[in-house]
């Protein structure tokens, strides 16, 4: 009876779990994001390419590499085999679009910790976010976060959203059944990269205006400043000190742990239209950014080189610009050209001088004209 009985729940169990073994076994074979294994299906894949918060550890875990592009969408449409003819090494870009310091942070983290011989690291300096670090909830990392603990299971809980299950089982039935699975390939030297589906918008106000975000913001600022709606409120102390303490953790930290690796940092050269509008409508905002840039160069980190290229000309013209903060790939390639020259090297000697003709270029800058030109063209 005692032998009856065990095989019962022997059986029981048994039954119990399958359903749940085939569940995980689809998702382990499907799994979009390449956790743990290439895709069987469309190797040349990158799902939900626009998200790197869930992608960049494909690359970090199957990829030849000893150099990193990682900034924010403003390095997406680096060439990482352009980056490694231009300045030695072998990168990969996993950089993040609209991504804060600390997010890279924990992602890097791991990075380096996986990938002891990490010889650069290319990255930006995203000014318009230092205001707002103190207000980045840490609950927004909590989905994608588990990628890069040390637990390896809890990884199956990235695909429990409804779109991504839906996905998963779509696309194993079709594969089962015989039926053709429609794969997006896509390029693993820029993986995020968002050139293709952007460039009809370079090459001057015409094509600029064809985004109704660059008309729509510049009619916001042009506004703001007619009815004095400006900005001077400064941080409180308190806000201030988080800020700072963020900077100093997320920023800093990981340059002075890592004095093997060079970090190369590119201040976001955004269009003299974005720069203007911040100027002009948020000045305090603008006086923090410039606090931060001084106080990272004040660090004299040997292991930091930061650049700034918005006295190369280029911001000055919106044909290069897709929108007021992207520019187009060509810039991205410039870029690596300068920096090879060592041109463009911001330190505490020359700042100064840099952001002040940058601060005064961007105040005088004609938002109201800029405006009439953008409508003029919309009609």
């Amino acid at each position: 009876m005692q032998k009856k009985f065990r095989t019962l729940v022997f059986v029981f169990f048994f039954v119990a779990f399958i359903p749940s073994i085939i569940f995980g076994f689809i998702i382990w074979y499907i799994d979009p994001f390449a956790l743990w294994h290439k895709p069987f299906y469309c190797p040349n894949q990158v799902y939900e390419y626009k998200n790197m918060r869930y992608n960049a550890k494909r690359f970090l875990e199957r990829s030849d590499y000893d150099s990193l592009i990682f900034g924010s969408s403003m390095l997406e449409n680096t060439s990482a085999k352009e980056a490694a003819k231009k300045l030695g090494g072998s990168f990969i870009n996993i950089s993040i679009r609209g991504s804060h310091f600390n997010e890279r942070r924990f992602i890097l983290d791991y990075a380096l910790a996986k990938n002891k011989n990490i010889k650069q690291v290319l990255t930006t300096f995203d000014i318009e976010i230092i205001p707002f670090l103190h207000t980045f909830s840490y609950l927004a990392m909590k989905h994608w976060g588990v990628l890069y603990d040390k637990e390896i299971l809890n990884d199956y809980s990235v695909y429990t959203n409804k779109e991504t299950l839906a996905y998963i089982f779509s696309t194993f039935f079709k594969l089962i059944s015989g039926k053709e699975v429609s794969c997006e390939n896509r390029d693993f030297d820029r993986p995020a990269s968002f050139f293709a589906e952007s460039e009809h918008l370079l090459g001057g106000i015409k094509n600029f205006v064809k985004n109704d975000y660059n008309l729509n913001e510049t009619k916001s600022a042009v506004e703001k400043i007619k009815n004095k709606q400006i900005s001077k409120d400064e941080l409180n102390p308190k806000d201030l000190a988080l800020i700072k303490e963020l900077f100093d953790k997320d920023v800093i930290e990981p340059i002075k742990n890592h004095q093997d690796t060079e970090f190369i940092m590119i201040v976001a050269a955004y269009s003299v239209v974005k720069s203007a509008i911040a100027f002009q409508t948020n000045p305090a905002g603008a006086r923090l950014q410039k606090y931060f840039l001084k106080y990272l160069l004040n660090q004299n980190l040997p292991n930091l080189k930061v650049y700034g290229f918005d006295n190369m000309g280029f911001t000055d013209d919106i044909a290069n610009y897709v929108d007021l903060g992207h520019y187009s790939k060509d810039i991205n390639s410039k870029m690596l050209d300068w920096i090879a020259q060592k041109k463009g090297i911001l330190t505490t000697k020359n700042f100064d001088e840099y952001w002040d003709k940058y601060e005064q270029k961007s105040k005088a800058f004609d938002l109201s004209k800029f405006l009439e030109e953008l409508q003029k063209a919309k009609e």
